[in-house]
């Protein structure tokens, strides 16, 4: 028995900490239409009334910060009280300093003062952490100017764009390389549809072949010989086609410095 008694004496003295800490620690529940708060035996319960207003549904002391049981708010700093929320909004909005409100009572209205403790209710927020530096922007990408070109080629086939132009050459089945289309209409001397058969003097029998002559020639207009509707005609390939076409290689790395030569023994 003796024993028992001392467990229940440790375990209150264990406890006391806890019950004093409870004590004075505020708890508070609220929604858009409820508000139940405690703090050292102080209590508040607020609700909001269906015809507009908020009612003191539970509170102790009997006048706390000039509030009594029944009590309800219907003006808040001389603005409607609709709920629970407006109130409170209308309370943080409102200096440190006592608040008007009008209450209204077994149909009567009077205007009392809200004490200025009643901020407990809408503790300071929180101050903010601080910033964390943000790290340097990384070198925003290079943007493709409008006029970067783009080119995909095999043997057999080349599709060129640039700056609204496009030509897209292919290996005609029975040899030399058709135009299979370009904008504008006329561009370079050609015509969607031509069969190109001969650059510079020489047969072409694929767009490798026609590259590799275009490659060869000098920067001056090339030479072509295209079946146009089943007519030969010779044309002159403007210059810019190469620069376009082929673009320079870039240049080459420079030669390392020779390593030195070792003294003589």
């Amino acid at each position: 028995m003796q024993r028992s008694i001392k467990t229940v004496w440790l375990v209150a003295a264990l406890l006391a900490p806890v019950a004093t800490a409870w004590a004075a620690t505020e708890f508070s529940y609220r929604s858009d239409n409820t508000l139940r708060w405690h703090s050292e035996g102080r209590y508040l319960h607020l609700a909001t009334v269906k015809d507009g207003g908020v009612q003191v549904a539970g509170i102790t002391p009997a006048s706390l910060w000039g509030l009594s049981e029944g009590d309800i708010i219907v003006e808040a700093d001389g603005h409607p009280v609709h709920d629970v929320a407006e109130l409170l909004n209308t309370l943080r909005a409102h200096d440190a300093s006592p608040m008007p409100l009008k209450l209204r009572q077994a149909g009567v209205e009077r205007t009392v003062t809200l004490a200025a403790q009643a901020h407990d209710l809408v503790p300071a927020p929180s101050p903010k952490p601080p910033v964390a530096p943000q790290p340097p922007a990384a070198p925003a990408a290079p943007v493709a100017a409008s006029h970067s070109r783009f080119v995909y080629q095999s043997d057999n086939s080349l599709r060129w764009r640039s700056d609204g132009q496009r030509l897209h050459l292919v290996t005609a089945s029975e040899g030399g390389v058709t135009v299979a289309a370009l904008t504008p209409a006329s561009l370079w001397g050609l015509a969607q549809g031509d069969v190109i058969i001969e650059a510079d003097g020489q047969p072409v029998h694929d767009v490798a072949a026609l590259l590799s002559r275009l490659r060869e020639h000098g920067t001056s207009p090339m030479p072509l010989t295209v079946r146009r509707h089943g007519v030969e005609h010779g044309v002159a390939l403007s210059a810019q086609a190469r620069e376009d076409l082929l673009p320079s290689a870039p240049p080459a790395p420079p030669t390392p410095p020779a390593p030195p030569v070792p003294p003589s023994a």
